[in-house]
C-alpha cells in the first residue's frame, strides 16, 4: 500500500514539475527583449511542449518540440543566437505562418535584420532528447564596412603599429578567398591603405580562426591569403591596398588587429649583398630588420614548408682559420655560400662557425627568420686565426715538470673537430687541438683550469691507442718516465673560447697499493705526522663510507699498536677519508670522513691505515696520528646506541659510547662513559639539568647541543674534545632591563665577539691596568674593596676573539628587543677542557687589582677548587646590579653604580650582596654556570688555572637576577625669570603603567599660570605621568601653557633625575616648532613665547651615553613625529656628519634619497605622498649608517 501511494505522489508531482510552455503555439510566443551590449538569456522546458510545424532543416521523420518568442530588432544587423546544441534547431520568420528566413543547427546568426522590425524565433528539439535548454540572444550592429565598396581607410606607418579593432558579429559574408574554406560562413570587413613606404606590411593580432586576404582593389586581383598573423611583401609606396578580415561565423568575436609598415632590405637579394668587415681583435656587430625581407631561397637547413625571409651579406676573410656568428636564436638558420648562386659551404640554426675560410676570399652570408617570428637581429661575426696544432700531425710540444704547474693557452675558437673521443659526444661538433709532451716520471699528470665542457684525451701516439678520457679537471694515470704521449684539448663548438690550462707530473707514491703499505711508528706521548701527496697515487679499493661513483685516491701505511687503547686521527679535512683494516684485502675496521677516533686497538697487533681523498679535490696531506693507552684498566668494551636504546648495554665509566641514531637525555637519560663517540648525520641533546660524564676524548662527527643549564663534562686533562660536526652550547640570560648587563666568556675555544655577541648592543673587556680606584669611594669606605674606577677607561669596547676563560661586559638587548631574557648560542671551534691558564694582573696592592674571569666549560665549575687551586685568589665577586645609580653615591659618574650590588664567596661560604632586600636570594652557592663571569682581587702577580676536576654535572643555574621592577624618573622644569614663576612635571618609568591614562599613575596637571606638562596620544594634559618600563626608544611630547601676556623668555632644564637607565642616558629636548634639539644632561633650553597653550610643542628623546666616539654615533638619530602624516623630523642628536637619507618599502625598492652633506641637527622629509605602510629610513653617515622603522599614517 505504501509503495502505491508513493508513486502515485511521484506520478503527481512529475505532472506539477513539467507542464506544457505557455508558447507552446506561436499565437502564444513570448516577447524578448533584445540588447547590443549584453546577451538576453531565456531557460525553456521542452519536455511537455508539442510540435506545430517542421522548419526546413527538419528531418520530417522525426517529432521536434517547440516553442515561440518574438522581439524587436533593436538595430539594423544580425541577431547571434548561443547555447545551442547538437540537437536543438533554431528557426527565424517574418512572422507567424509568415516566411522562413533561417534555419540551423548550434548556435548561429540570423543577418541583416532590419531596425524596429518583428521576427519570430522557433526554438525546437527532437522529442528524444526534450529538456531544458537555456539560450542566448544578442542583436549587433551592421558593421560599417562590411562590404569592399564601403571599406574603412587606414593608417599605416613604418614607426610603429597601427591597432584596430572590429566586432564581426555585425559582417555578413561577402565573399570567399583562396584560403577560405568554401562550405563555412566567413564574416567579413573591408579596409583599404596606402603602402608608407617599398617593402612590406605585417598582421599582428589574427588567430587560428581569422582569415586575412589582401587585394590590389574592390574586385581586384587577390595579392595573399593566409590564417594567423603574416606579411604582405612588395608592397610599393603610396599604392592603394584593400584588405579583407574574415572569420568563420561560429568563432565570430571581436578582433584586435595591427598593421605595420617595414621597408624593403637593400640587401633583400644577393645580388644587392652588403659588404661587412670582419677582424681577428673584436666581435663586429650588424643589426638588421627581417621584417623588410622576403624569401629568395631555402638553404639546406631550412624547412621548405616555411616562408624563411632572408638578407645577404659579403665578407673578405683577414686571415685563414675560423668565421664565429654569434647572436643567433632557435628561429635563426645561417647559411655561408662562396658566391651568389655558388655552392653552399655550411648551413646551421643557432650560433656556429664556419670553418676554414681562405685568407683573403670572398664569402657570402644568408641571415634568414621564419616569418612568423621576424624581427630585428644583431648579430656578431669575428674570425679566427687557424692554430698550428689544430691537427694531431701538428701538434705543439710542451713541457711537463713535478716541480710547479706549466700553464698552456689556446684559442679552441680557431680549431676544428678532428675526432670524437671515447668520452664525447659525437652529435655535437667537439673543437680540438693537440699536444705532446715527455713524462717526467713515473706516475700521474694533473690537468687543471677546465670547465664541464672541456674534454681531455689521452694517446700512445696519433692515430694510436685511446689511454683515457674525460671531462673536466682530471689525471692521466700511470704514465711512465721518458715515454712521449699525446694529449687531445676538446670543447664543444657552442662553448668555444680561449682556454687556460695547467699540466703538472706527480712521481707514483710507493705506497700506493696495500702489497706497497709504508711502515710507521705511532707515537704515544705524542702524535705522529703523517705526509703524503694524494696527486701520485691511484684508486686501489673503496672503503665502505665512500661513494663508490667517485674516483678516491689512496695510498697505505701499516703500524703494530703500541698499546692496548685507541687511535686518535687529526689534522683532516672534509674530503679526507681514513679506514683501518686488520690485513690487506681483510676485513674493514673502521671508516670515517675526516677526524676521528679509533676504539679498541691491540698492542702488538699489525694493522693497515688507507688515506683516500676524491681525485677532484686530491692535493697534500699531513696526517696525525696518535695512540692512546685504554683509558681505564676496564676500558677496552664499546656500546652503541642505535634506534633507541644501548647495545649490548647503557654506557659506564669502563666502556666506549658511540651515538649512531639521534640521542636526547630528556628521552634517554644522562650516563656516564669512557669515551664519546658521535656519527656523522646524528645530533645528541643535553637538556638542562642533565649531563654527560666522559672520562677521556670526544669525537664528534654530527651535532651536540648543550641546552642552557645542561652539563658535559670531561675528566682526563690530556683529552681532546675533537668537533668534525657541529657543537651548539645555548646559555640564556636573566630577565634583563635596557641598559642591564652581565658578564659572560665562552665555553667553545675559538668563539669571537662577531659570532656570538654579533647582536648584542655592546661588548667590553676589561683593563686591569687601567683601573685605579676611585677616590670618592676609598674616602668613604677606606677599608673596603673598590671596583669603581676613577674615571671609568678600565672598561674598553671590544671586538674580536673571545679569550678563553676571560670574562666580557656584554648588554644582550638591542633596539627591537630592548628588555627580556636573551639566548646566546656558542659554536665556534669545539668545547674547552682540560687545563686553561690565564694571567692573573697585579698592579700595586690587591686593592687595584681586579681581574674579571669567566667558567670555560660547557659545565658548572665549584668555586671551592677553583680558589683551592689558585693562590692569587682570595675569593670571587659576582656583580647583581640591584640598585639603580643614583648622584648621592660616590664615583667618577654623575650617577654611580653601588657597591652594595656585589656578593662575594670565599672558603668560608658565600655573602649575599648588601642591596639584596631579601639577605639572601643573591648569596651564592659555591658554583660557577657555563661561560659566568666573576671579578677576583689578585693578591700577586700569576695565573688563574682553571682544570677538569673543578667541573661538576649540576648546579649549572647560577644565572640569576633579583627581581626589582626599578622606578625611573626624570622631573622637568621651566621656568620664567622676569616674573620668578616656574612649573615642573615628572615621567616615571614602571612595568605598572602604560601609556594610557592609569589611575595611581597619572594625574592632570594644575589650572596655574605656567605649567610645562606631558602627554598622552590621545592628548591628555599630565602633571605626573607614568609609562612603561624606561627604554631610549621612547619619546615622550610636553606642552607647556603660559598666561603671562608678552613675548617672553623661558628656560627649560632637567630638575631632577633617578633610576638605573637614566644613568647611562643622555636626555635631549626637541623644539618641534623650531626643529632645534638641545642636550637637556648639558644645558638649558632657552626659547621665547607669547601667551597661550601649545600642546606637543617639544618631544623628550634618549640616548644610550655609553656609546663611545668610535661606536657609530649615527646610533643617536631618532625620528619625530613617528608614525608620521605629513613630514617626519630626523634628529640628529649627536650632530654627526650626515651623506645622505634614504627611504625604502617593505620590498627593498627606495622611494626617496636626499644628499644632505652636512652636520646638521634636524632634517624634515616630507611623506605626504607615501603610502600608509611600514617603510625602512636608512641614514648613511661619514662613520657608517643606520636604519630606523618609519610608520606613515
Amino acid at each position: 500500500m505504501k509503495l502505491f501511494l508513493q508513486l502515485i505522489i511521484f506520478v503527481f508531482s512529475t505532472a506539477l514539475l513539467a507542464q506544457t510552455p505557455v508558447n507552446d503555439e506561436c499565437d502564444n510566443r513570448i516577447l524578448l527583449s533584445l540588447s547590443t551590449t549584453e546577451i538576453t538569456s531565456e531557460t525553456i522546458d521542452l519536455t511537455q511542449a508539442t510540435q506545430s510545424v517542421l522548419s526546413s532543416c527538419d528531418n520530417i521523420s522525426n517529432t521536434y518540440y517547440d516553442a515561440w518568442y518574438e522581439f524587436v530588432a533593436p538595430v539594423n544587423g544580425n541577431v547571434q543566437i548561443t547555447g545551442i546544441g547538437g540537437f536543438d534547431n533554431v528557426t527565424f520568420y517574418e512572422g507567424c505562418e509568415g516566411v522562413e528566413l533561417t534555419c540551423f543547427t548550434d548556435d548561429g546568426f540570423l543577418y541583416g535584420v532590419t531596425q524596429n522590425a518583428t521576427y519570430v524565433l522557433r526554438m525546437s528539439r527532437r522529442s528524444n532528447f526534450a529538456g531544458v535548454v537555456t539560450f542566448g540572444i544578442q542583436a549587433f550592429a551592421e558593421s560599417g564596412n562590411n562590404e569592399c565598396e564601403d571599406r574603412t581607410n587606414l593608417d599605416v606607418t613604418t614607426t610603429e603599429i597601427s591597432e584596430y579593432t572590429v566586432d564581426l558579429r555585425g559582417a555578413t559574408e561577402s565573399t570567399d578567398s583562396s584560403c577560405d574554406s568554401a562550405g563555412n560562413t566567413n564574416l567579413d570587413v573591408f579596409y583599404e591603405f596606402m603602402a608608407p613606404a617599398t617593402g612590406s606590411v605585417r598582421i599582428t593580432g589574427i588567430g587560428g580562426f581569422d582569415n586575412v586576404t589582401f587585394y590590389d582593389g574592390c574586385d581586384g586581383t587577390e595579392l595573399t591569403c593566409f590564417t594567423d598573423d603574416g606579411f604582405l611583401y612588395g608592397v610599393t609606396q603610396n599604392t592603394p591596398y584593400v584588405l579583407r578580415m574574415s572569420r568563420r561565423a561560429i568563432f565570430a568575436s571581436v578582433v584586435t588587429f595591427g598593421l605595420q609598415g617595414f621597408v624593403e632590405n637593400d640587401n633583400n637579394e644577393c645580388d644587392d649583398r652588403t659588404t661587412i668587415t670582419i677582424t681577428t681583435t673584436d666581435v663586429s656587430e650588424y643589426t638588421v630588420d627581417l621584417r623588410g625581407a622576403t624569401e629568395s631561397t631555402d638553404s639546406s637547413c631550412d624547412t621548405s614548408g616555411n616562408t624563411n625571409l632572408d638578407v645577404f651579406y659579403e665578407f673578405t676573410a683577414p686571415v685563414t682559420g675560423n668565421v664565429r656568428i654569434t647572436g643567433i636564436g632557435g628561429f635563426d638558420n645561417i647559411t655561408f655560400y662562396d658566391a651568389c648562386e655558388g655552392a653552399e659551404l655550411a648551413c646551421f640554426t643557432n650560433d656556429g662557425f664556419l670553418y676554414g675560410v681562405t685568407q683573403n676570399s670572398n664569402y657570402v652570408l644568408r641571415i634568414a627568420r621564419r616569418s612568423n617570428f621576424a624581427d630585428i637581429i644583431t648579430f656578431g661575426l669575428q674570425v679566427f686565426q687557424e692554430v698550428v696544432n689544430d691537427a694531431c700531425v701538428d701538434r705543439t710540444n710542451i713541457d711537463v715538470t713535478t716541480t710547479e704547474i706549466l700553464e698552456y693557452t689556446v684559442a679552441l675558437s680557431s680549431a676544428t673537430e678532428s675526432l670524437d673521443s671515447s668520452c664525447e659526444n659525437s652529435g655535437n661538433e667537439n673543437l680540438d687541438v693537440f699536444y705532446e709532451f715527455t713524462a717526467p716520471v713515473t706516475g700521474n699528470i694533473q690537468i687543471t683550469g677546465l670547465g664541464g665542457f672541456d674534454n681531455i684525451t689521452l694517446y700512445d701516439s696519433c692515430e694510436g691507442t685511446e689511454l683515457t678520457c674525460f671531462t673536466n679537471n682530471g689525471f692521466l694515470y700511470d704514465v711512465i718516465e721518458n715515454t712521449t704521449y699525446i694529449l687531445r684539448m676538446a670543447r664543444i663548438s657552442n662553448f668555444a673560447d680561449t682556454i687556460t690550462f695547467g699540466i703538472q707530473a706527480f712521481e707514483r707514491e710507493e705506497n700506493d697499493e696495500c702489497d706497497m703499505a709504508t711502515e710507521i711508528n705511532i707515537g704515544v706521548l705524542e702524535y705522529t705526522e703523517i705526509p703524503y701527496d694524494l696527486r701520485g697515487a691511484t684508486e686501489s679499493m673503496n672503503a665502505d663510507c665512500q661513494n663508490e661513483n667517485n674516483e678516491n685516491l689512496d695510498v697505505f701505511y701499516k703500524f703494530n699498536m703500541p698499546v692496548n687503547g685507541n687511535i686518535e686521527i687529526s689534522n683532516l679535512g672534509g674530503f679526507d677519508v681514513i679506514s683501518l683494516y686488520d690485513a690487506c684485502n681483510g676485513t674493514e675496521l673502521y671508516c670515517a670522513v675526516g677526524n676521528g677516533i679509533i676504539f679498541n686497538l691491540t698492542s702488538g697487533t699489525e694493522y693497515i691505515l688507507r688515506g683516500s681523498r676524491w681525485s677532484v679535490f686530491a692535493n697534500t696531506v699531513s696526517l696525525r696520528v696518535q695512540a692512546v693507552e685504554a683509558p681505564l684498566p676496564g676500558c677496552t668494551d664499546t656500546v652503541e646506541f642505535i634506534g633507541g636504546a644501548w647495545v649490548p648495554n647503557p654506557p659506564n665509566f669502563n666502556t666506549n659510547a658511540i651515538i649512531r641514531s639521534n640521542y636526547t637525555t630528556e628521552d634517554y637519560g644522562s650516563f656516564q662513559a669512557c669515551s664519546l663517540s658521535v656519527d656523522l648525520l646524528t645530533s645528541v641533546n643535553i637538556a638542562a639539568g642533565d649531563y654527560i660524564e666522559v672520562a677521556y676524548g670526544i669525537d664528534n662527527n654530527g651535532v651536540i647541543n648543550v641546552a642552557h643549564e645542561g652539563n658535559i663534562v670531561q675528566r682526563n686533562a690530556a683529552s681532546e674534545a675533537i668537533n668534525n660536526g657541529t657543537i651548539n652550547v645555548s646559555v640564556t640570560t636573566p630577565t634583563l632591563n635596557d641598559g642591564d648587563f652581565m658578564m659572560l666568556g665562552s665555553p667553545m675555544s675559538t668563539e669571537t665577539s662577531n659570532d656570538v655577541f654579533g647582536n648584542v648592543r655592546m661588548v667590553r673587556n676589561h683593563s686591569t691596568e687601567n683601573f685605579v680606584p676611585n677616590l670618592d669611594v676609598a674616602n668613604d669606605f677606606p677599608m673596603a674593596e673598590n671596583f669603581a674606577d676613577d674615571n671609568g677607561d678600565n672598561w674598553v669596547n671590544y671586538t674580536g676573539a673571545i679569550n678563553v676563560g676571560e670574562g666580557y661586559l656584554i648588554r644582550p638587548q638591542s633596539e627591537a628587543v630592548p628588555e627580556g631574557t636573551y639566548t646566546l648560542t656558542y659554536s665556534e671551534g669545539t668545547l674547552n677542557t682540560g687545563d686553561i691558564s690565564i694571567p692573573a694582573l697585579f698592579n700595586t696592592t690587591k686593592n687595584d687589582s681586579p681581574n674579571i674571569f669567566s667558567n670555560p666549560y660547557a659545565s658548572a665549575i665549584s668555586a671551592v677548587d677553583l680558589i683551592n687551586a689558585n693562590s692569587v685568589i682570595d675569593e670571587v665577586y659576582f656583580w647583581e646590579h640591584l640598585t639603580p645609580p643614583n648622584a648621592s653615591l660616590p664615583g667618577y659618574n654623575n650617577l654611580n653604580f653601588s657597591m652594595q650590588d656585589i656578593s662575594m664567596y670565599n672558603l668560608m661560604g658565600g655573602v649575599a650582596a648588601a642591596s639584596d632586600p631579601s639577605g639572601t636570594e643573591t648569596e651564592p652557592n659555591g658554583f660557577i654556570s657555563t661561560a659566568q663571569g666573576f671579578g677576583i682581587k689578585a693578591n700577586a702577580a700569576g695565573t688563574v688555572t682553571f682544570t677538569n676536576t673543578m667541573r661538576r654535572v649540576s648546579n649549572n643555574n647560577t644565572l640569576r637576577r633579583h627581581e626589582v621592577d626599578e622606578v625611573n624618573r626624570l622631573w622637568l622644569q621651566v621656568e620664567n625669570r622676569t616674573y620668578g614663576m616656574q612649573s615642573t612635571t615628572l615621567v616615571g618609568f614602571t612595568s605598572e603603567a602604560t601609556f594610557d591614562v592609569d589611575a595611581g599613575y597619572d594625574s592632570r596637571r594644575m589650572a596655574t599660570v605656567l605649567s610645562l606638562f606631558s602627554e598622552t596620544e590621545h592628548g591628555d594634559e599630565l602633571g605626573i605621568q607614568g609609562v612603561p618600563q624606561f627604554n631610549t626608544n621612547m619619546k615622550i611630547p610636553v606642552g607647556f601653557s603660559t598666561q603671562l601676556d608678552a613675548s617672553l623668555e623661558y628656560r627649560i632644564s632637567i630638575s631632577e633625575v633617578q633610576g638605573v637607565h637614566l644613568e647611562t642616558t643622555e636626555i635631549f629636548l626637541l623644539d618641534t616648532e623650531l626643529n632645534i634639539t638641545t642636550n637637556l644632561s648639558e644645558e638649558v633650553y632657552e626659547f621665547t613665547a607669547e601667551a597661550g597653550t601649545f600642546n606637543s610643542r617639544f618631544m623628550v628623546l634618549f640616548e644610550d651615553r655609553t656609546l663611545s666616539v668610535s661606536e657609530n654615533n649615527l646610533e643617536g638619530i631618532v625620528l619625530y613625529p613617528n608614525p608620521a602624516q605629513d613630514r617626519v623630523v630626523v634628529s640628529n642628536l649627536n650632530r654627526e656628519y650626515i651623506e645622505s637619507i634614504s627611504i625604502y618599502d617593505i620590498s627593498g625598492r627606495v622611494i626617496y634619497s636626499q644628499a644632505i652633506e652636512s652636520a646638521v641637527q634636524n632634517i624634515s622629509i616630507p611623506v605626504v605622498t607615501l603610502e600608509s605602510a611600514v617603510y625602512i629610513l636608512s641614514v648613511k653617515g661619514t662613520h657608517g649608517s643606520v636604519t630606523k622603522q618609519l610608520i606613515k599614517n
